[in-house]
């Protein structure tokens, strides 16, 4: 961001550069909600923050079909109904859920690297050349 944009920002009380940054406050959150269809996933789970991650089907991209519910995430219901008993279950198991939260992240640092995401990205253009050579 430019110098004039962040003092713009800060003129106004939306960025307080002496403050950590909105990433590094969420990576010290015992507990992430993934709600969108965005790349936020991607460095979401390279922290150490245990996932929430709603069954919808809307996620898609490199990596993220490695992700294994109860090994990597813990999955919700589509319409987040049973997100309270999810975290519930997190609380009184502390320990088993650090472990899964571990898995996720470690897991995440790997398959969401530049290099897996690279690799990637070459699958996808060879299988639309091979397309279009048909």
């Amino acid at each position: 961001m430019s110098d004039e944009v962040a003092a713009l920002l800060t003129r106004r009380g939306w960025l307080d550069l002496d403050e950590p940054q909105l990433m590094e406050r969420q990576f010290r959150a015992k507990y992430l909600l993934v709600t969108d269809d965005s790349d936020r996933i991607y460095w979401m789970a390279t922290g150490n923050s245990l996932l929430f991650l709603p069954s919808s089907g809307m996620l898609r991209g490199c990596g993220l079909r490695a992700l294994q519910p109860w090994q990597h995430f813990i999955p919700l219901k589509p319409d987040l109904s049973d997100a309270l008993e999810r975290v519930a279950w997190a609380k009184a198991h502390d320990e088993e859920a650090r472990v899964i939260a571990a898995h996720g992240a470690a897991l995440a640092r790997e398959a969401f690297s530049h290099e897996a995401q690279l690799f990637c990205l070459l699958r996808v253009i060879q299988e639309v050349s091979a397309w279009l050579k048909d």
